[in-house]
């Protein structure tokens, strides 16, 4: 296998597995949306720090998330140790219909949602009337993060705890998560998302061009791992 092909595909292969890995269901797609509150528009960057095999902390993603008042949202995700990997994006329309592009493939991937992830994303609304907790969560306060309220939750499992901070005002939006291992008596961050800024308005309209998208060769996922494991 290309090995600088198997960095491309093995870096942004996890960007779009949350939601593409459900696209492909056959008898339970949803090519029209109900009705739902619109969302607030915002602009938001990350950073995905991670342990390094000396457990230095290092950033591994640059993230980019920014939802408009229509409803379209749009991530864009980099990897710094791998620039030649180019822009991963994930672009979801209000209707379900989402697009996975690799820049340093020049592939996408297109589908409609399933029905279990297209209502996944309408809960947003109902789960910030509800302060943005999960059934398995537990309340753990409150916080400002970049001036926007949010909501401490916390998952725990035997050695291992989740935590989320959202923000109710934007569609309970993940601004801040840590997961952390529970090793020599104390709790340690072994992975975390870290927000840098974010802006409580209408983000530019270039960040949601399609056309960029439009002009990568359009693959299913078995032509896509294909191209991946191709000789040079």
């Amino acid at each position: 296998m290309n090995p600088k092909r198997k960095k491309l595909f093995v870096a942004f292969a996890l960007i779009a597995a949350a939601y593409y890995c459900g696209l492909w269901g056959a008898g339970h797609l949803l090519p029209k949306v109900a009705a739902q509150i619109p969302p607030t528009p915002f602009l938001m960057r990350q950073h995905v720090v991670a342990l390094d095999g000396q457990n230095h902390p290092q950033i591994t993603e640059d993230r980019v998330t920014a939802i408009r008042g229509d409803g379209m949202e749009v991530r864009l995700i980099t990897r710094p140790s791998r620039p030649e990997a180019g822009v991963a994006t994930l672009l979801i329309r209000p209707d379900g219909y989402v697009t996975a592009g690799f820049e340093g493939l020049a592939a996408r991937m297109s589908a409609f949602l399933t029905r279990r992830k297209m209502e996944a994303l309408q809960m947003r609304a109902v789960m910030a009337a509800a302060g943005c907790k999960l059934a398995h969560e537990k309340a753990a306060g409150e916080e400002q993060i970049l001036g926007v309220p949010t909501r401490m939750l916390i998952a725990e499992q035997p050695g291992k705890r989740l935590i989320n901070w959202r923000a109710p005002d934007f569609m309970c939006v993940d601004m801040k998560f840590a997961e952390e291992t529970y090793k020599d008596g104390v709790w340690k961050t072994s992975l975390s998302v870290v927000p840098i800024t974010f802006e409580a308005k209408t983000p530019p309209a270039e960040l949601f061009d399609e056309a960029r998208l439009a002009a990568m060769k359009e693959m299913k996922p078995s032509q896509l791992q294909a191209l991946v494991y191709q000789s040079p």
